[in-house]
């Protein structure tokens, strides 16, 4: 080839790699983020352990000690946002956003209870939620009636928890309690390269904490999915923590656990439920 033809060549070269640049600069892959701090309405102070979901894009997430959280890599669009806590009136905000926004507000919920619209009169030994009397009929898994619960008082859930099998406590440094798998254990993995072994184990389920997480006392383990009311509130993967510390045991109508995929209804045996699933369900009002 000539030293002109050559030279020809890079020329055209150089103009599509700029061509090429100021494409991906016109078009950035940005996303949505959402952050924010959920307080009382009478005391103003702020809320641990809201569960904040998006139901149809299957995300959620929960208030850190103080009230604070953080949704990223949400998509532009119409945005349904639900918060809800035990002992708190759920609220929904909606938001429409384009992509590369970033949202910080502050959100207040009031506390109240749930009122039936009606009274509902349950057979003798029924919890009056089908699926899990059913379930308990199969006697896969383990459950925890209304009669059951009431006997542990002010226990927290979590503290409940620990004496069933197969169910393990990962306790945060700040009070926090995670359900984990006691009985999943990671196929072998290589040691080396670092970034290669956890892939790997992320693969199986095992969720590597963030360094903010990882202040709090969180570490890198297979935790539990969790449903509250049979709604999945940590749909991400691999499976991330849901802080149970602040649920008392006599506000739950139900528990349902299943430790693996062995014991699982079909309803729950969804990806990633390897590390095992909790079922939470609340009670209604008298």
């Amino acid at each position: 080839m000539s030293p002109r033809m050559t030279q020809l060549v890079g020329v055209l070269c150089s103009a599509v790699v700029l061509a090429l640049a100021n494409a991906s600069s016109a078009h950035p892959q940005s996303r949505v983020v959402l952050t924010g701090m959920v307080m009382d309405s009478a005391t103003a102070l702020p809320i641990p352990g809201v569960e904040i979901s998006l139901p149809e894009i299957r995300r959620s997430t929960s208030t850190d000690s103080v009230g604070a959280f953080k949704l990223s890599a949400l998509p532009g669009g119409a945005l349904r946002v639900l918060f809800r806590k035990l002992g708190y009136r759920a609220i929904e905000v909606s938001f429409r956003v384009a992509d590369g926004d970033s949202i910080d507000r502050r959100f207040v919920l009031g506390k109240g209870s749930t009122v039936l619209d009606s009274v509902k009169v349950v057979a003798a030994g029924s919890s009056g939620i089908s699926s899990f009397d059913e379930n308990r009929k199969i006697g896969l898994g383990h459950f925890l009636t209304r009669e059951e619960l009431a006997t542990q008082g002010q226990r927290r859930i979590a503290e409940v928890l620990e004496s069933v099998s197969g169910v393990g406590i990962m306790r945060g440094s700040t009070g926090h309690a995670y359900v984990i798998s006691k009985r999943m254990t990671p196929s072998l993995c290589p040691r080396d390269p670092p970034t290669l072994a956890k892939k790997c184990l992320e693969g199986q389920g095992v969720y590597y904490p963030d360094r903010y997480e990882v202040r709090a006392g969180i570490q890198a383990a297979c935790y539990a999915q969790v449903y509250l009311n049979d709604v999945l509130v940590n749909s991400s993967r691999p499976t991330e923590p849901f802080d149970i510390s602040t649920i008392e045991a006599d506000q739950l109508e139900a528990v349902e656990y299943y430790s693996g995929a062995s014991q699982l209804p079909l309803k729950y045996a969804k990806l990633d439920s390897r590390c095992g699933v909790l079922v939470l369900w609340t009670r209604r009002a008298p």
